[in-house]
């Protein structure tokens, strides 16, 4: 790939004052944090953006040594385009993964990207997912196991509704399926998925919000944390909006799973007539069925827990932002039992913003990442300590960084072309695409049977009805012609590679049949063909 360097001078600085563990990243204009990594060599990414206007335009991917330090930076775009980084992760291969959004192919309406760059921080492929009918928006990214990717991935649909999908991605980028959630409820408004995770199981745990009203009534919509579980295909186990049947509203940030079931912070929203949005953490079992909230600081005016993190099997250290009134309030640090009791405290800053992502590192320290003022400008902070809660100490001993790469890492800014991937178009252009065409009908002879690009299931659990698209699947499908009385009278496997097969009927008695398409068992293509 030809890459294109386009230099901006910008300006970062690096902020310790006595023994407080400080950094403060700043640049030519706003500058906010998106998400942190620990990188295989004990370092640290920061996902972050530039803003220029009102939109932030420039993704900022940041890597600094152990105390802090920026070792190389990487900006994505160069300030002509909306090129916003939102999400980040590290490969297998020791480079990163990250997605965003951008207004490269169109300004009105944007599409999510996903870039992979190798361990030297050299883009490796760039791909954008088109639609041109709706707004989309990468939100997070993840490594799985088996070196694919998956994509959290949520868009305005005409209705100015909201929802919630998840690509799978191969080594390459490729699309292979996507799944949408929530499908058959007509209820539920403005999904807004956040964060997305994996299990111990190789699940995936998404969590955000949603308007959902309370039990047996269709309005008001009210402010729930919104949690999806799904399996390793995507389909859904958990589709929860949080609270509706126990008059709770909340915003949810960040899930953490556990054995005995799923921890999430939020903001606990009142009910009116209460009053006073307080830091929460609520606890969903295995099954999905809501077990408690708890308030981590009470009688607050203004509140939310944005970050958690698991300590151990008892504790977690939540990020929350609180206040008793309408000035400035305080971004802590709160050590929690598993019942949200709050055991220890750490104020670090008074401020008006919420943390914004935090890590627990390999060698048991804890880094948090908000924005914050400095004079007139927005800047990103970063604050870490060790699990006492004290700020961290400097390390003096030498290390060694970015060993995988066998030159010095120059800090760049990259405009870059990108891969086209039309893959989310409007469903009726999906069902076109996901169409078994036989022709000519009537056929005599011989038939010609084109098959699908896009598989798409529709199948069915106790509780959901899912609907998965495979763009790519590497199991043969099975082709069948039944004749009118049911009997299979031809059976035949199709291989994935294979786009278009030749069906001699030359000794077919005239009549109508059926021509079957299957995948693992199940229909996703059906024709009635003449033969004569």
């Amino acid at each position: 790939m030809k890459i294109t360097l386009f230099f901006i001078f910008l300006f970062y600085s690096i902020y310790l004052s006595g023994q407080t563990w400080e950094r403060t990243i700043t640049s030519f204009s706003d500058v906010y944090p998106s998400e942190l990594l620990e990188t295989y060599d004990k370092g640290f990414i920061l996902g972050a953006g530039i803003g220029i206007g009102n939109l932030i335009k420039i993704g900022w991917i940041i890597k600094m040594d152990m105390n802090g330090n920026i070792m190389w930076d990487k900006k994505i775009g160069n300030g002509s385009n909306l090129f916003y980084l939102n999400g980040i992760d590290n490969s297998n291969d020791g480079g990163l993964i990250f997605t965003g959004t951008t207004d490269t192919l169109n300004h009105d309406q944007w599409d999510p990207y996903v870039v992979k760059m190798n361990s030297c921080g050299e883009v490796e492929w760039c791909r954008i997912f088109q639609t041109d009918q709706k707004t989309e928006f990468g939100t997070k990214i993840r490594s799985l196991p088996d070196n694919s990717y998956a994509m959290l991935v949520y868009d305005w649909k005409k209705d100015m509704s909201q929802g919630t999908f998840l690509y799978h991605l191969s080594q390459d980028g490729e699309l292979i399926w996507e799944q949408e959630y929530f499908v058959q409820d007509t209820v539920i408004r403005t999904e807004y998925p956040r964060s997305l995770e994996l299990t111990s199981e190789n699940d995936f745990l998404i969590t955000g919000y949603c308007y959902y009203p309370d039990s047996g009534q269709v309005t008001p919509w009210w402010l729930r944390p919104m949690i999806i579980l799904a399996d390793s295909s995507g389909e859904a186990v958990i589709e929860l909006y949080w609270g509706y049947s126990l008059h709770f509203g909340g915003e949810a940030f960040q899930t953490v799973s556990c054995d005995n079931g799923f921890y999430t912070c939020v903001s606990d929203y009142p009910y009116p007539p209460d009053t006073g949005f307080k830091p929460a953490i609520i606890k969903t079992s295995v099954t999905g069925i809501p077990v408690f909230f708890h308030d981590i600081i009470e009688n607050t005016k203004w509140g939310k827990a944005s970050t958690l993190d698991k300590i151990s099997d008892s504790t977690f250290f939540a990020g929350i932002w609180y206040s008793y009134s309408d000035v400035v309030g305080s971004l802590s640090v709160a050590k929690v039992d598993t019942n949200g009791n709050l055991l220890k405290e750490k104020v670090i800053k008074q401020t008006e913003f919420i943390p914004r992502d935090a890590i627990v590192t390999s060698d048991q320290k804890y880094l948090i990442t908000a924005l914050d003022y400095q004079g007139n400008d927005l800047v990103t902070r970063l604050w870490k300590l060790n699990m006492d809660m004290e700020y961290d100490s400097i390390y003096t001993q030498p290390h060694n960084y970015d060993s995988l790469c066998d030159h010095a890492i120059p800090s760049e800014t990259l405009f870059f072309p990108c891969d086209v991937i039309v893959s989310t178009q409007e469903n009726e252009l999906k069902a076109e695409r996901a169409k078994m065409v036989v022709y000519p009908n009537p056929g005599h002879e011989e038939v010609h049977v084109k098959l699908p690009e896009i598989i798409q299931l529709q199948t069915s659990t106790t509780n959901f009805n899912i609907r998965t698209r495979l763009h790519k699947w590497y199991e043969d499908l099975t082709f069948q012609i039944a004749d009118f009385s049911g009997k299979v009278i031809l059976n035949r496997s199709v291989r994935p590679d294979e786009k278009e097969i030749l069906i001699q009927v030359s000794g077919f008695n005239t009549g109508l049949y059926c021509f079957i398409l299957r995948y693992k068992g199940n229909i996703v293509g059906i024709e009635k063909v003449l033969i004569y």
